[in-house]
């Protein structure tokens, strides 16, 4: 085997801090949830690391992802670890989870059929609209100049589509 000495992984997914240009965190397959401070890799969580993001507003707050939804924050860095996943049902292997560009601690997860919001940082979750299309979320974006604004993309036909109501309502928009 002439890859047994290399130092490689598979990442899903990684977070950017808005604050410092050296602290990334990053999803990898089978290596868990691993955070660069500008020098060394260090793994924060184990396991499959999926889906993660650094707080836009505090680099100690820290989102990660296991496999099929399961959620988890820091808020110390990536030191410890509280599941955020009460109230979601499972989802896809990969799950999407985002921060509200303009709310702090409003957290979505896409991953599931519908698009779940959370306002409080992960603690409780509430579902909001269906996007078109079929199957579950794969990825969701919510505008940075209005968070009314969320486009949504799902596997099947149609799978495009757009909220203007902050995820209540969605409307296709995969033609042309």
């Amino acid at each position: 085997d002439i890859s047994g000495n290399l130092s490689i992984a598979q990442q899903y997914r990684l977070g950017l801090s808005t604050s410092n240009a050296n602290l990334i965190i990053t999803g990898h397959q089978d290596n868990g949830t691993n955070r660069f401070n500008g020098t060394s890799w260090a793994q924060v969580y184990g396991g499959d690391g999926m889906d993660c993001f650094i707080d836009r507003t505090n680099n100690n707050i820290m989102v990660g992802s296991y496999v099929n939804g399961s959620h988890y924050r820091s808020t110390n860095g990536g030191s410890s670890w509280t599941g955020i996943s009460s109230g979601l049902p499972s989802g896809s292997w990969l799950s999407a989870i985002h921060q509200d560009p303009i709310q702090q601690n409003t957290y979505y997860a896409g991953g599931r059929t519908e698009l779940y919001k959370s306002i409080n940082a992960g603690t409780s979750w509430t579902v909001l609209g269906t996007p078109t299309g079929t199957g579950n979320i794969i990825e969701f974006a919510i505008a940075p100049s209005n968070n009314q604004v969320i486009y949504a993309l799902k596997t099947g036909a149609n799978g495009i589509s757009k909220s203007i109501d902050g995820g209540v309502t969605f409307t296709a928009v995969s033609t042309g």
